[in-house]
């Protein structure tokens, strides 16, 4: 693993791109995001194997939703946050109940998260996603859907890996969803990231949000 000084950062991402520093397109930077040298193998594979946890984490909310496993989904979520669909505001105690009242007269659900970036620092990552949600009612009517993007800050830890506050924005119906600190256990003991999300509206679709929050693509960090 890096140490606390260095970070692996990919540089298609951040386009620091140097020929001939690392030929897999990634390098050792300082915390400054400065190139210091050339990646070994024990760390490229390190960057893979966290990038694939870090991948398996950005499904795991998607995956409960679509099982309607709401234990799961709780047990996702840290002891002291909170999950704020609109105005409301619930205990990780409630998110079941929650849940159960938000889907109320959905069927199925069928929640895609895809195409992620990810750029892996020595004590946590970045990643930007896109998400699309559909939640269909008896038969095929389309009783919510959603889409956009999922921009989260992870951070290493010593339990597992958590999610901190998640923004979603549900474009059809126009409604705003805020659910904080969703957690889930990786694989390797010692290695917990914890992810700060946050879901931008893209700008193609109608109601376009104007915040400031949005983004321009997936490079645009």
């Amino acid at each position: 693993m890096p140490s606390s000084a260095l970070a692996l950062q990919s540089l298609g991402n951040v386009n620091q791109r140097r020929r001939g520093r690392c030929p897999s397109r990634y390098a050792i930077v300082s915390a400054a995001g400065r190139p210091i040298g050339r990646c070994s193998g024990r760390l490229r594979l390190q960057w893979l194997i966290d990038r694939a946890e870090i991948a398996e984490c950005l499904v795991n909310y998607a995956r409960d939703i679509d099982r309607r496993d709401w234990r799961a989904l709780q047990d996702s979520y840290t002891e002291s946050d909170v999950m704020q669909p609109g105005e409301a505001s619930v205990p990780r105690k409630d998110v079941s109940e929650l849940s159960e009242k938000i889907l109320a007269g959905c069927a199925f659900s069928h929640h895609l998260v895809d195409d992620p970036s990810i750029v892996i620092g020595c004590d946590g990552a970045r990643t930007h996603s896109h998400y699309l949600a559909s939640h269909i009612s008896e038969g095929t009517a389309v009783r919510r859907q959603g889409c956009g993007w999922y921009d989260c800050d992870l951070e290493r830890t010593e339990r597992g890996v958590a999610v901190r506050p998640r923004e979603i924005d549900d474009r059809m119906a126009d409604r705003r969803a805020t659910a904080t600190a969703l957690r889930a256990v990786a694989p390797r003991r010692g290695h917990l990231i914890r992810r700060a999300s946050r879901v931008s509206r893209e700008r193609r679709w109608p109601r376009c949000c104007t915040r400031s929050c949005c983004r321009s693509g997936p490079t645009g960090w």
